[in-house]
């Protein structure tokens, strides 16, 4: 595993397997949260047209959403990555919220009791 510095984001960086830093440390990639999403993705620029790069390691496919497994959008490891269905990706991302929103309040819970 390597990591490639964001632009821009002094302190994020893109986990991204051994095979695939070479090819991929060529670009200047920019962290950026999409709209209604708190997750951080790697973006470059190739000619005129803006890539991400887990989209990038996957081929560029046509059909398909490319699902961070973990829900970290900045580990682009590919087996870190697959290709499922725009439902599917909703149902994981609705999943790590409700789980992300128990945990939370599991701690407050606790956090009470001291």
């Amino acid at each position: 595993m390597k990591t490639i510095k964001l632009s821009g984001l002094s302190d994020k960086s893109v986990l991204v397997d051994e095979d695939q830093y070479e090819a991929l440390s060529c670009y200047r990639w920019y962290g950026l949260n999409v709209k209604g999403s708190l997750t951080t993705y790697a973006r470059t620029t190739i000619g005129r047209r803006h890539v991400y790069m887990h989209r990038l390691i996957m081929g560029m496919p046509k059909m398909g959403v490319v699902d961070h497994i973990d829900g970290n959008g900045l580990n682009n490891q590919r087996e870190n990555l697959r290709l499922v269905t725009q439902k599917v990706n909703c149902q994981q991302a609705r999943a790590r919220q409700a789980y992300d929103a128990w945990k939370a309040g599991e701690s407050q819970e606790s956090g009470n009791r001291l």
